[in-house]
C-alpha cells in the first residue's frame, strides 16, 4: 500500500503513512511455554521487527500451539492487529477462530525438510527393525529387509513429500503419491487420485501419511485401508502387538501375586 504511494505524489504517501499501522510491530503472545516464546521473539527482532504488547501491534505471532482457548482473549486486547501467524503447519486447533477480519498465516512448509529427514529414519528403523537389535542381549536371528529398491505409497503432494522425494531419491525406490489431483510430484514413480488409495496401498511395502488433518482427511486410513494392503505389509503390527500384550499379561499376573502375598501377610 505504501509502495503503490511511493508512486502517485506526496499527498497519497502522507494519507498511506497516516492510515496505515506500523507493520514492524509485532506482539509474541502468549508467553506460556518460555522456550518456544524466546526463539520467536529473537526471530522477530533478528529480521528486523519490534515486540511489542498486543495493544500495541499490528500482527500477532500465536507462541503456545497448545494454548488455542487463549486466542480469544489475546486478540481482543489487539484492536489494530491485522495479521496473525500460528505456529505450526497444521490449523485444527484454530478452525473454530478464524475469521475474515484478519490475514492468517501458518508454518506450512517450515516444517518439511525435518520431518522427512523423520521418515526416512521411521523407515530405516521398520525395514531394519532396528528396536529389536537395540534390545538384543546376544545376536539374534536375522530379521528386516532393504529400504533400496522398496515400494513405498506416500499419502499427501506437499512440502513434506517434496522433501521426502529429494531424501529418497538415492534409494531408488519406486514411489506412487496419492494426492487430489493428478499433478506428478517430481521424483515419484506415479500420481494417483485419493479415490485410487486402495490401488496405491494394495502392493506397497510402506505406507507414508503425510497430509494435514482436515475433515476430509480425518480417517483416511480405516479399516478398509487396512484391509487393501498386503498382509505382510501389517502382520509386523499385529506381531508386535501381540508380543507386548502378553508382555502385560504376564508382568501383571506377577503383581497380581505379589499383592496377594503382601495382603497374606498383613493378615497374620
Amino acid at each position: 500500500m505504501v509502495r503503490r504511494g511511493m508512486g502517485r505524489g506526496p499527498s497519497l504517501l502522507a494519507v498511506a503513512s497516516s492510515s496505515v499501522p506500523e507493520r514492524h510491530l509485532i506482539a509474541v503472545e502468549p508467553s506460556t511455554r518460555p522456550a518456544m516464546h524466546a526463539v520467536m521473539v529473537e526471530a522477530v527482532e533478528a529480521a528486523g521487527g519490534t515486540v511489542v504488547p498486543i495493544e500495541q501491534a499490528s500482527a500477532l505471532i500465536f507462541a503456545d500451539p497448545t494454548a488455542a482457548d487463549a486466542f480469544p482473549n489475546i486478540i481482543g486486547a489487539g484492536s489494530g492487529v491485522e495479521w496473525i501467524q500460528l505456529p505450526y503447519a497444521g490449523i485444527e486447533t484454530f478452525q473454530h477462530h478464524l475469521d475474515h477480519d484478519h490475514t492468517w498465516t501458518c508454518g506450512k512448509g517450515v516444517y518439511a525438510p525435518p520431518v522427512a529427514e523423520w521418515i526416512m529414519a521411521a523407515l530405516l528403523t521398520a525395514f531394519r527393525d532396528i528396536p529389536r537389535y537395540v534390545r538384543a542381549s546376544s545376536w539374534p536371528e536375522q530379521d528386516g529387509k532393504n529400504l533400496l529398491g522398496a515400494k513405498l505409497t506416500v499419502l499427501g503432494g506437499g512440502g513434506i513429500t517434496e522433501s521426502f522425494m529429494e531424501l529418497i531419491g538415492p534409494w531408488g525406490c519406486d514411489v506412487t503419491v496419492v494426492r487430489r489431483s493428478t499433478d506428478p510430484v517430481p521424483g515419484a514413480a506415479r500420481t494417483l487420485t485419493t479415490d485410487r488409495l486402495h490401488e496405491a496401498v494394495a502392493d506397497a511395502d510402506a505406507v507414508i501419511v503425510a497430509l494435514a488433518l482436515t475433515d476430509e482427511t480425518r480417517n483416511i486410513v480405516d479399516a478398509e485401508t487396512l484391509a487393501a494392503m498386503r498382509r505382510d505389509a501389517v502382520k509386523k503390527l499385529y506381531d508386535e502387538a501381540q508380543q507386548k500384550t502378553a508382555r502385560l499379561e504376564v508382568e501383571y499376573g506377577e503383581l497380581e501375586e505379589q499383592n496377594k502375598k503382601l495382603l497374606e501377610r498383613a493378615q497374620e
